[in-house]
């Protein structure tokens, strides 16, 4: 995985928690400032770079170890992305969709050249109401190599 989505990552990450951390609102106005440079920055960078970007925060923000793909991905946009992943530096991702031709889709990053390793268990983007913590969910374990 790429180092500069690590390192932009924990910048949000100390952004956030310099807004979360305070009471002030000067200070907090003064993170939200942070914040639009922050993804002026990210968004400087290209659209791929902004949309993985995106994702892979989504993902680690979770607890995940990879970056996730949960929604439905389009046949037609899946050679594109396995490309654009190994561009940006990935070596794995999960693909976590539960939607009908979820198995159809992962077929089709074997058939690109994506290594299926297995099956593992990620946090899901819902939290238990009852525990505040996030629902754990099967996902599928692609190698881009």
């Amino acid at each position: 995985m790429t180092n500069n989505f690590i390192e932009e990552y924990n910048e949000l990450k100390n952004i956030r928690e310099a807004y979360d951390s305070t009471e002030k609102e000067i200070e907090k106005q003064a993170a939200r400032g942070k914040f639009i440079e922050f993804k002026e920055k990210i968004s400087s960078k290209g659209n791929d770079y902004a949309k993985y970007f995106w994702i892979f925060e989504d993902a680690w923000r979770r607890g995940n170890n990879y970056i996730d793909f949960s929604d439905v991905i389009r046949d037609e946009d899946i050679p594109n992305m396995v490309k654009t992943l190994r561009d940006l530096g990935f070596r794995k991702f999960t693909f976590s969709s539960t939607w009908s031709s979820a198995v159809e889709t992962a077929w089709l990053f074997t058939k690109i050249g994506c290594l299926l390793e297995g099956m593992v268990e990620i946090n899901s983007k819902h939290k238990d109401w009852e525990t505040d913590e996030y629902e754990r969910i099967p996902a599928y374990l692609f190698n881009l190599n």
